[in-house]
């Protein structure tokens, strides 16, 4: 029994590569990534998890060295292949423009639909903000599903589920679906909109920049949202390759380094639990 069971690991553990080549779909992102080396990201501007400085080009970010550093784990060259629009990206990974979108999946029902998603990075608290000084819709939510009350959406965004499921009497401000990342919250700070849903390591590092202009509204998170890379629906291969890897950079720490390096406390990242206790 001995002798068959090690000619049995001994066949499969020397197989060539090739012998496997048969279980990867044709056509497939993944066999297309693993014949050229190379995965291309599709990428929006939204720091502090993807910026781009004005001058240089150069970009930086949680998901920039996060993706970088996957790419790096993997053995695979990450190439940034053009920046995406919120109205067309689906339909951009379903036509193979790119491999992944690569600065935050902020998966949803409707995006589950037409995309598959990875383990998250991080969970980040997301809160109601107004302009700075405006006390009215401070534990007064009656406040803001009123009429008076303009709210930023975007279509086919979690903003908009959001005012349709939550606030729908509140007058909709919507944004078009091809504006920036930072459109929405821009909206709040111009006076054109009242309320504005935004997570907290994106409205801190506005409110930063901009003092004076933005407030928390003073209620519980009204939503919990996870950080993750979105993929062509159907590319589960691809979807367990970019799982290994993310769940490895978990476990020895890396992750969360890139977290702090840019300023990410537990406090408006949350870490994912590990699913073991290590014995004291």
């Amino acid at each position: 029994m001995k002798y068959v069971l090690a000619l049995f690991f001994i066949f499969f553990v020397t197989l060539p590569l090739s012998a496997f080549a048969e279980v990867i779909e044709e056509g497939s992102v993944y066999e297309r990534v693993i014949k050229t080396g190379v995965i291309r990201c599709g990428y929006g501007i939204y720091p502090p998890f993807m910026e781009q400085d004005p001058n240089t080009g150069a970009f930086s970010g949680v998901l920039y060295d996060y993706i970088n550093m996957l790419g790096h784990r993997l053995g695979l060259k990450i190439e940034w292949t053009q920046e995406i629009s919120m109205a067309t990206y689906l339909q951009d990974l379903k036509v193979k423009k790119y491999d992944m979108e690569c600065s935050g999946g902020w998966p949803n029902a409707r995006r589950a639909r037409e995309a598959e998603y990875t383990l998250p990075i991080a969970y980040l608290p997301v809160y109601l903000y107004t302009e700075e000084g405006n006390q009215k819709y401070d534990g007064n939510f009656d406040a803001i599903n009123d009429p008076a009350t303009r709210f930023v959406t975007m279509p086919g965004d979690y903003t908009e589920d959001y005012w349709r499921e939550m606030v729908p009497q509140s007058t909709q401000a919507s944004v078009d679906a091809s504006a920036s990342l930072t459109a929405m919250v821009m909206e709040v700070i111009s006076g054109k909109a009242d309320i504005v849903l935004w997570d907290a390591p994106s409205a801190r590092k506005i409110m930063a920049e901009l003092p004076g202009k933005l407030k928390r509204i003073d209620m519980p998170p009204a939503k919990i949202t996870p950080i993750n890379i979105g993929l062509r629906k159907g590319e589960i291969m691809m979807k367990n390759m970019i799982d290994e890897a993310t769940q490895e950079m978990l476990f020895d720490g890396a992750i969360d380094r890139i977290l702090t390096r840019y300023g990410l406390t537990e406090d408006v990242a949350f870490r994912p639990s590990k699913p073991y206790d290590i014995p004291k």
